[in-house]
């Protein structure tokens, strides 16, 4: 248990960091109830509970109804479901407890997030800039994320008068939350504002707190089910989102070309894309993610991803940026050049440039194609770590040995926070945001000037093969080639001639 004084939305509050998740961002039942119990001891006033689990603990129920009865307002994460059933999960699904959903910046209940009439508030949730490891900024998305700003408010409306009792603030956050669309969103202006007014009609209603009064303890099975940290997983738009934030950022780039590159680097994934699916029977996914090919004859070859970047870069240099006068990159074979041909025009040709509100010319698709660049560069990190397991040996970050995701952010977290620099070092000093034409082509530095965060916990699969095999390595000096080779490992590499 840690306390510390933190600057935020409330500076004078005091937190108390009692620590629950493991190192795969998961806890056990016993060991939540056990912190909720420290922090009862501790006589808190809120507990901010930024995980989750899909099932119903009769032993956690307890604990909170036990928290609440001691005057402790809890407020909980609903859930990264958005995607699948929205479900809100428990413990934000109890009833004595405030669940807060996410929203995007334009107020917009995040795609991510939990949702329905089970979700209380809503706060910012999606590339919210916070503090990661080594002090380093990252951008976070996730209810996890929204949770603390809605504690804060909490925190800095309970500072008025520490005499109120939880109800009058849980209320007053719901009183002066901003309706906008489906969702209520946390507001700390307009709660102060209406302080005094709300003051008075909680009193003349007489509101009471009616939580449970507190009963048998309930057995807990100590394997009842398991909690999870709900950050949501990796997204390759944060880190050109981080940039724009950066008070250090060396360049300056338009609202367009944000934009653009953005669409880019989130085009790969659009289910509508060739850069996604296949294009004329053949796999196009694994040199548009650094990922691997499935052919039946070429299943789990991962084609140079060095060279597929510098493709895109050979597109951008060309004088119209014609996809088919892009030179054929050292490192590339014949098959993966023609069909990245095939597959970048037909992307192009099914982007819609005027749902952004601009028109489709030369300098805008070199702006898409540089977010195109980005999002393969940031896969690298993504999909190929070997991370070193307990017997010595490196295994596949998703192997079963290692129990971890390619896309989670909170699975090696080095990797995201090598992603976000990598990214910001080829903005800051190769892309040029007013002529993207005359941007400076990107070399194995921009990978390695933050050695730092290799941690020695993982490796990158054939990350020094392709270098020597793309013409990369003559690029640069001799101990940035160090730093490639001692952080890469050789694992089903194929020569760029052998894929056909």
């Amino acid at each position: 248990m840690i306390k510390k004084q933190k600057i935020g939305v409330d500076s004078k509050a005091e937190i108390i960091s009692i620590k629950v998740l493991d190192k795969n961002n998961r806890a056990s039942v016993d060991k939540i109830i056990e912190a909720i119990y420290v922090a009862v001891d501790e006589r808190v006033n809120i507990i901010n509970m930024s995980f989750g689990t899909c099932k119903y603990s009769e032993a956690l129920h307890m604990a909170i109804k036990d928290a609440c009865n001691a005057g402790i307002l809890i407020i909980a994460a609903a859930g990264n479901r958005g995607e699948t059933d929205k479900e809100v999960e428990y413990p934000a699904a109890l009833e004595e407890v405030l669940s807060v959903g996410a929203v995007d910046s334009k107020g917009e209940i995040s795609d991510i997030s939990s949702s329905g009439n089970k979700v209380d508030l809503y706060a910012p949730g999606e590339s919210v800039t916070s503090k990661g490891i080594f002090n380093c900024n990252v951008v976070c998305s996730g209810t996890s994320i929204a949770v603390p700003h809605v504690v804060g408010v909490a925190s800095k409306i309970w500072s008025k008068d520490k005499s109120k009792t939880p109800e009058f603030v849980k209320r007053l956050l719901m009183d002066s939350a901003n309706e906008k669309g489906k969702a209520k969103i946390v507001d700390l202006g307009y709660a102060l504002d209406i302080y005094s007014e709300f003051e008075k009609k909680y009193q003349s209603e007489n509101y009471f707190d009616e939580f449970n009064e507190n009963g048998e303890l309930a057995t807990l099975n100590n394997v009842e089910n398991t909690v999870e940290g709900n950050w949501a997983r990796f997204r390759h738009q944060d880190t050109i989102e981080r940039y724009t934030t950066l008070s250090t950022a060396k360049k300056t780039y338009s609202n367009k070309a944000i934009k653009l590159i953005i669409a880019g680097i989130r085009l790969a994934d659009e289910d509508t894309t060739n850069l996604a699916f296949n294009v004329n029977q053949t796999n196009a996914h694994g040199w548009w993610h650094a990922g691997s090919m499935n052919t039946s004859t070429l299943k789990g070859v991962i084609p140079n991803y060095f060279s597929t970047m510098e493709f895109v870069e050979n597109v951008i240099h060309t004088t119209g940026c014609e996809i088919n006068n892009a030179s054929k990159p050292a490192g590339m074979s014949d098959i993966v050049y023609e069909n990245a041909k095939k597959n970048l025009i037909a992307a192009t040709n099914k982007f819609n440039f005027s749902s952004l509100g601009y028109e489709r010319n030369v300098k805008n698709c070199r702006y898409l194609y540089w977010g195109i660049y980005l999002h393969n560069a940031t896969d690298l990190f993504a999909h190929r770590a070997f991370v070193k397991h307990t017997d010595g040996n490196y295994y596949y970050i998703t192997d079963t040995r290692i129990g971890m995701e390619a896309d989670s952010i909170k699975d090696l977290p080095e990797r995201y926070t090598l992603t976000a620099y990598t990214v910001q070092d080829i903005m800051d000093n190769c892309i040029n945001p007013d002529s993207p034409y005359d941007s400076k082509r990107v070399t194995l530095a921009q990978f390695t000037n933050h050695k730092v965060y290799y941690s020695g916990r993982f490796k990158l699969q054939n990350f020094y093969e392709f270098a020597v095999e793309s013409g990369w390595d003559k690029k640069v000096t001799s101990s940035i080639m160090q730093i490639v080779k001692d952080n890469s490992i050789k694992i089903n590499y194929y020569s760029a001639l052998s894929i056909k």
